[in-house]
């Protein structure tokens, strides 16, 4: 039985050391990274001050939150173990997983876009693993949303019972973002509710990962401000982060700040219109987020061949010399395949590739014909030649429409738009169509077949070509 003080692997790294009011990175940790320049606080945890925050009363921390910035800064001290794994077993997705993410707006709108699951498939490639979303909009702890035409308490039954019929073996949650517009009143009894719903869910034998709320953008009027709820957002994140200390759980912060590694990416790109729900965009930040925080070790791509034929360090790839070098004619090849396969458009582990030994001269690099990057043999042998396979892309991006066919295939199975006549109160007038939805099944196999596929590195033909100087 988890008891009080039990290791809780929080993943969600801070980014703080000794305070110092006016460092740039403090800059980053008050405001949210979307509104640089403004004052709109991010307060993920005073953890500090028991006056401003214990994990079920607030004590006055909305009417002051300008003093609790104070605690952002002492969160080195109050939390130093926030971002490290204590005692567990690295988190990982096994042969055979069934994963489940459950919860609000954030997950259903997940579907659409297929980035976090992307992501998760392309790391374990090699496993079987099927993801399924229960996201409901607009829906709480207390499954406000599923009850449709029944009170929540009967749409709370129907959801575990749907929970119950998957057989998670992994539980990703997000809550508390609705919950929220409730103010520091209704804190506890969400955290009540909270831990009822993470009761059920544990009995069904799942690992959770708790994922905290996501903060709102500031808009223009005549949308309201978002200062003073972004603080709210934080009491409950803190408040969900409390009872995974003492659950185990593992609790990933979406709170502070996350931007896309894609420098070039816009903050104001990260959300819709609205200022609440996530882009495309977005969701490939939190993505990343996500993978940071429950794998930190980093996937490494790098490659260094001579132009002899030999691979000199091969890591995150295998590279094989296809024989067809010609070092008199200025021509090398070789067969590439990566260890997984990722859009290098957007990637938080950038390739390195390293060609020494080269006759002076400029040389072309080409995947399956087409050329990705041109540069003289002194820069071929520096490293820092930087360069994205197209075919990689493609496939990246096939990966994730399959994705998302896959999940719309399943929305459909299970939130039938229909859902009153094929099993609610007038069942009795088109009841019998309720047997077309088994017929879903082989449909979603069958996407899930063609996910595993697309999943896998495909092996790409890498040629050198040196390219003759124009008089």
């Amino acid at each position: 039985m988890p008891v009080r003080g039990a290791s809780c692997r929080t993943v969600g790294p801070l980014r703080v050391g000794i305070p110092q009011l006016g460092h740039p990175i403090y800059r980053r940790i008050l405001l949210a990274p979307w509104q640089e320049g403004t004052e709109t606080p991010i307060i993920p945890v005073p953890f500090d001050r028991p006056d401003f925050l214990s994990p079920y009363a607030t004590g006055g921390l909305v009417r002051n939150w300008r003093r609790s910035l104070w605690a952002v800064l002492l969160l080195p001290i109050a939390l130093g173990s926030l971002s490290v794994a204590a005692e567990n077993e690295p988190f990982r997705l096994k042969d055979g997983d069934r994963v489940v993410f459950l919860g609000n707006t954030f997950v259903e709108r997940a579907q659409l876009y297929g980035e976090i699951e992307r992501l998760m498939t392309t790391r374990f490639a090699e496993a079987r693993i099927t993801f399924r979303n229960l996201g409901w909009s607009g829906d709480t702890v207390f499954a406000d949303s599923r009850g449709i035409f029944d009170p929540p308490a009967v749409g709370y039954q129907r959801m575990l019972e749907q929970l119950a019929e998957l057989k998670p073996t992994v539980v990703f949650l997000a809550y508390g973002a609705n919950e929220a517009f409730a103010g520091e009143q209704g804190l506890s009894a969400y955290v009540k509710q909270f831990r009822t719903l993470r009761g059920d869910i544990a009995k069904l034998g799942s690992r959770m990962v708790v994922l905290s709320p996501i903060l709102q953008q500031k808009r223009p009027r005549p949308l309201p401000d978002p200062t003073t709820h972004n603080v709210i957002l934080a009491v409950y994140s803190r408040a969900m982060h409390t009872v995974c200390l003492e659950t185990g759980d593992l609790f990933v912060d979406l709170l502070a700040p996350w931007t896309p590694s894609n420098a070039e990416t816009a903050t104001s790109e990260l959300y819709d219109p609205n200022g609440l729900h996530l882009s495309r965009t977005g969701y490939q930040a939190v993505a990343e987020r996500i993978e940071q925080a429950l794998w930190p070790s980093k996937l490494a791509w790098t490659l260094h061949l001579s132009a002899d034929g030999t691979v000199v360090i091969s890591q995150g790839v295998t590279a094989t010399p296809d024989g067809n070098a010609d070092i008199a004619a200025g021509r090398w090849s070789w067969e590439l395949v990566d260890d997984r396969l990722e859009d290098w458009r957007r990637t938080t582990r950038p390739r390195q590739l390293r060609i020494s030994n080269l006759p002076a001269g400029r040389y072309a690099l080409s995947a399956d014909g087409i050329v990705l990057a041109t540069a003289t043999a002194e820069e071929w042998d520096s490293g820092q030649i930087t360069f994205a396979s197209s075919a990689d892309q493609k496939q990246s991006e096939a990966l994730r429409q399959a994705i998302i066919s896959k999940n719309q295939l399943y929305f459909y199975s299970w939130r039938p738009q229909n859902v009153t006549y094929l099993f609610g109160f007038r069942k009795h007038e088109q009841g019998q169509n309720a047997a077309e939805i088994a017929q879903f099944a082989p449909l979603i196999a069958s996407a899930e077949t063609r996910i595993g596929q697309l999943a896998r590195p495909q092996s790409r033909r890498y040629a050198l070509v040196s390219v003759k100087e124009r008089p």
